[in-house]
């Protein structure tokens, strides 16, 4: 039988809507989501390591999947 997991939810903005930082307890990798407009308010350095990206266009309802050694570099 699979263990449960602990999730830590912060929200930036104070709201669901803004930017949301995500982490599973134990493992070492973070999730952020934010919509596109907030993206040059994200502190750069932050994200300047390699990572799995997704960008949505709910427009469309179709998902565009990425891998970078620099998210930052590349999402800007």
């Amino acid at each position: 039988m699979m263990q449960g997991k602990n999730i830590r939810i912060f929200l930036a903005d104070g709201s669901i809507n803004g930017v949301v930082h995500a982490e599973i307890i134990n493992w070492t990798g973070q999730i952020v989501v934010f919509p596109r407009g907030k993206l040059v308010e994200l502190n750069k350095q932050e994200y300047e390591k390699s990572g799995i990206y997704f960008l949505f266009n709910e427009d469309e309802r179709k998902v565009y999947i990425g891998e970078t050694d620099n998210v930052a570099r590349r999402l800007l």
